[in-house]
């Protein structure tokens, strides 16, 4: 592995690590370029027009985070393949899971998804693009917090933890 592609993959990691430990998201923006327009998109597969579920600039990463954090914590966070990278575009992309618990309930799912981050000349996010690849309702921002039940229509969306 090239030195460039060692530190992207560092970078990846640090992220990853921060996410996992529900850091609070003054900490997360730290992990996002200022030199540069930021952008995060979350989505499910499904989307017909993902460029929708595209916020711009820090105070809109700022906004999701913080979105995010008022109703769901992170309980885990596994990557299923070794990070990809491609040195030309500065990008790391990387197949995982992620375990969310809603705050309230303490009822988990599991969101499947393809993340994709490029960094900037120091190492800082300016895009990270999540693609949920489970059900839709498991992404994050349309997932809700109910009881599992079999008959329900959200079967199709939700897939908690039994």
């Amino acid at each position: 592995m090239s030195p460039l592609a060692g530190e992207l993959v560092e970078a990846t990691r640090s992220l990853r690590v921060a996410l996992c430990a529900n850091l609070p998201t003054s900490v997360l923006l730290g992990h996002f370029s200022k030199t540069g327009e930021v952008t995060i998109q979350h989505y499910p597969i499904e989307c017909k027009h993902p460029n929708s579920w595209t916020l711009r600039g820090l105070t809109a990463v700022r906004s999701y985070f913080d979105l995010l954090s008022f109703g769901l914590l992170r309980r885990s966070f596994h990557l299923h393949d070794i990070p990809v990278v491609d040195e030309s575009t500065r990008t790391v992309s990387v197949h995982c899971s992620v375990v969310w618990e809603w705050r309230k309930s303490h009822r988990q799912f599991i969101e499947e998804c393809f993340c994709r981050l490029t960094f900037d000349e120091n190492l800082k996010v300016v895009t990270y693009t999540i693609q949920t690849t489970s059900p839709p309702g498991t992404c994050p921002l349309r997932a809700r917090d109910e009881p599992y039940s079999p008959t329900t229509p959200t079967d199709i969306y939700y897939h908690p933890i039994l």
